[in-house]
């Protein structure tokens, strides 16, 4: 799953996006947005290039995940394995992370 798929289907319906999303587990590829100075939480957004109010924030769960995001930096590409906790049109989709990481390219 794309944070560009998860925030066209948000833009597009949020009522459908949350019946859809809400509670699933996903491993969500997209560009690191925002770092959170306490490492509590980052945001992935759909693209470098697109302009967007809604995302997705990614919640911090343990030291080891503050160590792989200090390794990190606005722009790379990410992705992030976790658990949608909730899915809204103002604040976009809350993600619990299990797994992060910076994504390998495919060929």
């Amino acid at each position: 799953m794309t944070a560009k798929q998860l925030v066209s289907d948000l833009e597009g319906n949020a009522l459908k996006a949350a019946q859809a999303h809400k509670g699933k587990d996903y491993e969500i590829t997209g560009v690191l947005g925002n770092i959170d100075a306490q490492g509590d939480y980052v945001t992935i957004e759909p693209s470098g290039d697109d302009l967007t109010l809604t995302g997705v924030q990614a919640f911090v769960k343990n030291d080891d995940q503050k160590k792989a995001i200090a390794e990190l930096s606005k722009g790379d590409k990410i992705t992030v394995k976790g658990k949608v906790k909730d899915v809204g049109e103002v604040m976009g989709y809350s993600v619990d992370i299990d797994e992060i990481s910076k994504a390998t390219s495919k060929k």
